[in-house]
């Protein structure tokens, strides 16, 4: 039996639109760019794909050739009128077409990279932005894991989970017009056949295959931020692991949550995958059945042969742009929570004047008064201060001692500016601690944590945290 998974949350034409709101002017004009070189790269491959049916038709009947009203002209523009002489010409051409259709595919697969590669970055960046901004109660909310989660693994994969597919589609769905347009010219029935027959079928498996994309895809958003929960704590509890012997605990815990993601991600995988092959086998059965028809009407098989040539390589061109697409799709599908999760962090307030240069660190110079002070964390639960009346004057010291829960480090919190009471008010020098007062009041305010962080760098950067290293002052530091 599966776990249930709750795959509620908001619909994809709902997020889609939130997300285009976050890109830059500068990403929706790359954006579209990247969609008019894939109009362009399917208009070339629509002329590629022309050119078979004459370069065939000269291969394999030299003489008829020139009933060909493309082959026709080709031949009068050049001054050929031997049939024979076509041959190089056309060779030269239906090669040229297709090595320039090659590249113009492989120009916009680049462009579509760099645009979710980049987007990706701006996306994060802004997520990490909004987060170091928001309130010290938003934070003390929060699980580290979760924080972190959201934006390497939920944030990370919108670029290439999310607008590199879109792209793809878009690609895709252009390909496939060009080259059902081609494939028109040259039958129109067995073409609208085919095209029925392939999307008819791609269609079949998006729909069955939908709701199980979605569950595994929130099942993976769900997981990730476990997995990463477990290795914090199995990491940063490794003195206590140590000590008590608790490896096999720590490994069991981490190794029931990642496995259920590791399928997950395996039938994914799976479904994205396993329609190719199906499709492929399909073709060749297609291709067949249309040699046998077509060889009985009139002509026999060699004045069928260009257009089966034709029709063979405009599968062998369809049936990978209907693969990209569904696979572009699932994968947007599968990723519909991890978009969710990404809206939410990119729509996180910014405080007012977030953007502005520092000002100036202001200190205290006469007292700094807490009246009638009282805090809780939230409304259902108790004062953790409640009336506190205090005055601390300029250089004065002051200790606060007390039990556990007491509220020590509550105080401080107020008293530093990261926390608001709920009730009563902070004063420096009689100046009530607002938002904008509170930003010169902190840059003022030398604190030495209780549980002390080291960077993963020097001595004097971690002294100087927060700092770039070309604004450390190292006479200050020693």
């Amino acid at each position: 039996m599966h776990p249930v998974i709750d795959t509620g949350g908001r619909p994809l034409s709902e997020l889609l639109p939130r997300l285009w709101a976050h890109l830059s002017r500068r990403r929706r004009r790359q954006f579209v760019a990247v969609v008019l070189a894939a109009v362009v790269s399917a208009g070339m491959e629509m002329a590629s794909l022309g050119s078979v049916l004459p370069f065939i038709a000269v291969l394999v009947d030299p003489d008829m050739a020139l009933d060909h009203a493309i082959v026709a002209r080709l031949a009068g523009v050049l001054g050929i009128e031997s049939t024979r002489d076509l041959v190089i010409p056309l060779t030269v051409g239906f090669v040229g077409l297709a090595v320039v259709a090659a590249g113009f595919r492989l120009a916009v697969l680049w462009l579509g990279i760099r645009f979710a590669v980049a987007t990706g970055a701006d996306l994060n960046a802004e997520v990490y932005l909004r987060t170091l901004h928001q309130p010290y109660p938003v934070h003390m909310s929060r699980s580290s894991s979760e924080v972190i989660s959201g934006i390497v693994d939920k944030v990370e994969v919108v670029g290439g989970g999310v607008l590199y597919p879109i792209q793809c589609i878009i690609t895709s769905v252009v390909m496939i017009m060009a080259i059902l347009i081609t494939l028109m010219l040259v039958n129109p029935l067995v073409a609208v056949g085919t095209m029925i027959g392939f999307g008819g079928a791609y269609a079949v498996i998006s729909v069955v295959s939908r709701h199980r994309l979605r569950r595994h895809g929130t099942l993976i958003a769900e997981k990730q931020t476990l997995v990463l929960s477990n290795l914090q704590e199995g990491l940063g509890g490794i003195r206590d692991v140590l000590l008590d012997g608790t490896q096999p605990v720590f490994t069991e815990s981490y190794r029931q949550v990642d496995r259920p993601l590791r399928r997950a991600v395996g039938d994914i995988q799976f479904i994205v995958t396993a329609p190719r092959f199906v499709m492929e086998a399909v073709g060749m059965i297609v291709i067949a059945v249309l040699a046998l028809v077509l060889s009985r009407q009139v002509g026999g098989v060699a004045g069928a042969l260009p257009v089966l040539g034709a029709l063979a390589l405009g599968g062998q061109r369809i049936l990978p742009a209907l693969q990209m697409a569904f696979a572009s799709w699932s994968m947007i599908v599968s990723k519909r929570a991890h978009l969710d999760e990404a809206i939410r962090l990119l729509e996180q307030p910014l405080p007012e004047g977030y953007d502005e240069e520092a000002p100036t660190a202001r200190g205290v110079d006469d007292v700094v008064r807490f009246r009638d002070v009282s805090f809780r964390y939230a409304q259902d639960e108790p004062w953790v201060l409640e009336g506190i009346n205090l005055d601390i004057p300029a250089g004065s010291s002051l200790g606060v001692v007390g039990g556990t829960g007491s509220g020590k480090s509550t105080l401080l919190d107020v008293f530093m500016g990261l926390l608001t009471p709920q009730e009563g008010s902070v004063s420096i020098d009689g100046e009530v601690l607002t938002d904008r007062r509170c930003r010169s009041w902190q840059r003022a305010v030398a604190h030495v944590p209780q549980h002390i962080f080291l960077a993963d760098t020097t001595i004097a950067n971690n002294i100087a945290f927060g700092f770039g290293e070309e604004l450390i002052d190292v006479d200050r530091v020693v």
